[in-house]
């Protein structure tokens, strides 16, 4: 499946996965690109590109990131923290994630040229 960066693009950004987690993850940052652009990711100007492959590379952390979050909570449980213990709970075990995958991709994929509009 393709992908707009390389490993050795994401390594040369300070990405920490093996090559392994970096290709699993990053075709789902792709395809979240891909959807949160309309596809218009795909067919973006030179101008973009760098922007696009940034973005992917940020998404892939993320996403590898929360992984490793979520293994360790319990169903339904979306925050804990440590001092004087608190715990957050969704009813449908929610997350932060579509929020912070939106946010990346407003940082890198609306300027020079706005990716994320959408045209009907």
């Amino acid at each position: 499946m393709p992908t707009f960066s390389d490993f050795a693009f994401y390594q040369s950004m300070g990405g920490r996965l093996s090559e392994a987690e970096y290709k699993a993850f990053s075709i789902r940052a792709f395809s979240e690109i891909i959807s949160l652009t309309n596809g218009a990711a795909q067919s973006a100007p030179w101008e973009m590109e760098t922007a696009i492959k940034l973005c992917e590379c940020d998404m892939t952390d993320l996403l590898a990131s929360a992984k490793s979050a979520i293994d360790f909570l319990p169903v339904g449980i979306t925050h804990v923290t440590n001092d004087k213990l608190s715990v957050s709970a969704a009813e449908h075990g929610g997350s932060n994630l579509p929020k912070e995958m939106r946010a990346i991709a407003v940082k890198y994929l609306q300027t020079p040229i706005n990716l994320m509009a959408r045209w009907a």
